[in-house]
């Protein structure tokens, strides 16, 4: 299996690891689902990153995934791990989406194996992440677990936990009784070829939504169902995360405490118009469009996550909302400058010179970049 990042994974871990606030929440209508970090009270730096994405795969059947990781404190680079980790599984997703693989339990697996050699590739074993996530395509849906995230199942008041965290204490069943030695990780993203992750079906039947914790928030779950009750009377995900987060902080917030949830029912139902590929974090959203081919190509995307520019395939448009808005775009210094539009209204000039520009782009496609100005 190839050890580098693929120039989407690569360009989506940029967009992770982009500076943001210490804290922020996001709903997603859409599909009825939120997303949380926060900081903490102690550390200086969020080390975990957390997203919920939507796509189509070749088929044409409409897939949600939810993931969370968390940089191992103690270990290299924690913020780089987790980004590298989610920025990688999500691109593999994507990329075995649009393959002529149609199991989404195999897509789990691949881009976790994927996510796992290249964080390793990079930092040997020195530093890592955890990983949670969730898969929902077509009434299906399946969960993977690495290390000491977690992975719940809520209907009403009743949460049970569906993961069990790879270290002793949770193997033994103990995890809330657990000291420092058996609080270790036995396996985490990054740990290389003895990797085993945890993947099983999971019961949509029985299942309301599903909910992603960093232990920043599950740390409090050994009070009695104090997690399912905060669950439980939230009339929706984002009230739902935003109380998990701000417990987290009025307990103490030892630890950066992050959270996603999705909705079961919903996850898979909607979905744009359009071909493309959304990526919603707590602090803004990114869509990847093909417009030509009306699927994703992956090995034709590149994105220029700073300033928001397409620099690839002009068959491709990228849009990004974040709680900034730009009106430029820019070019690494190695790349030809592409022309970039922002959404403005055009002017006479512009509209007089429209024949000459179709001509031209039937030569050389023009680049066209949307920004848009929605706070998040």
């Amino acid at each position: 299996m190839n050890h580098e990042p693929s120039l989407l994974q690569k360009q989506l871990t940029t967009w992770f690891l982009r500076k943001t606030t210490q804290n922020g929440v996001r709903r997603i209508d859409p599909l009825s689902g939120a997303v949380a970090s926060d900081v903490g009270n102690v550390r200086e730096e969020n080390q975990d990153r957390v997203a919920i994405s939507r796509g189509k795969d070749r088929l044409g059947r409409v897939f949600a995934v939810a993931a969370l990781a968390d940089g191992i404190g103690g270990m290299r680079n924690g913020a780089e791990c987790a980004a590298t980790t989610l920025g990688c599984f999500l691109g593999a997703i994507l990329e075995e989406a649009q393959s002529y693989n149609n199991d989404t339990h195999q897509w789990l697996l691949l881009a976790v194996r994927r996510a796992n050699l290249i964080v390793h590739s990079k930092f040997r074993g020195n530093g890592g992440s955890t990983l949670v996530a969730v898969i929902i395509c077509e009434g299906m849906a399946h969960w993977l677990s690495v290390g000491d995230s977690r992975v719940y199942s809520s209907k009403g008041s009743a949460l049970l936990q569906l993961s069990v965290d790879d270290t002793i204490a949770g193997q033994l069943g103990k995890p809330g009784q657990a000291d420092l030695e058996q609080s270790r990780l036995l396996q985490f993203i990054g740990i290389g070829e003895s990797l085993e992750p945890h993947i099983e079906p999971l019961d949509v039947a029985s299942t309301e939504s599903v909910l992603l914790t960093s232990d920043g928030v599950h740390f409090m779950a050994s009070a009695p169902n104090w997690l399912g009750l905060i669950v439980g009377h939230a009339s929706e995900p984002g009230l739902c995360v935003r109380r998990l987060i701000e417990l987290s902080k009025w307990c103490g917030g030892p630890d950066n405490a992050s959270a996603a949830m999705i909705s079961v029912a919903s996850a898979a139902k909607t979905a744009p118009g359009y071909s493309c590929f959304e990526v919603w974090d707590p602090f803004g959203e990114l869509q990847i469009i093909d417009k030509v081919n009306d699927r994703i190509a992956p090995s034709q995307l590149q994105l220029n996550i700073e300033d928001a520019s397409y620099l690839g395939d002009t068959s491709s448009v990228v849009r990004e909302s974040d709680k900034r808005s730009n009106d430029e775009c820019s070019t690494p210094p190695d790349e030809k400058k592409p022309t970039c539009r922002a959404r403005k209204s055009k002017s006479s000039k512009e509209k007089g010179s429209k024949d000459s520009d179709d001509k031209s782009a039937s030569q050389k496609p023009e680049l066209l970049i949307e920004f848009s100005n929605k706070v998040g």
